[in-house]
């Protein structure tokens, strides 16, 4: 079963016009995250489907597809961290 829902790229593109002038437009930008921003950078959630904490409430194991040291930032990391870099970003939870 999957609970992923897709927006078509007009629609995308509004909503990142619509965030980057909020994002402009703030004086304390603080970013609220957790572990779903890495999983395609290949580290499991703890919550999701194949989470770890998920997994070990049924049993199992979590296997990672790569270790942790190996994994690459995503496009969202980098991100956050140019924000940051620039003194757009004053807090990353």
């Amino acid at each position: 079963c999957c609970y992923c829902r897709y927006d078509s790229e007009k629609v995308v593109n509004e909503k990142v016009r619509l965030l980057a002038s909020k994002i402009r437009e703030s004086k304390h930008f603080v970013t609220f995250t957790g572990a779903g921003i890495s999983t395609s950078a290949g580290i499991p959630d703890f919550r999701g489907p194949q989470g770890k904490w998920t997994l070990e409430a049924q049993g199992k194991r979590c296997k990672m597809g790569k270790p942790v040291i190996k994994c690459c930032p995503t496009k969202t990391h980098m991100g956050l961290v140019e924000l940051q870099r620039r003194g757009i970003l004053k807090y990353l939870i």
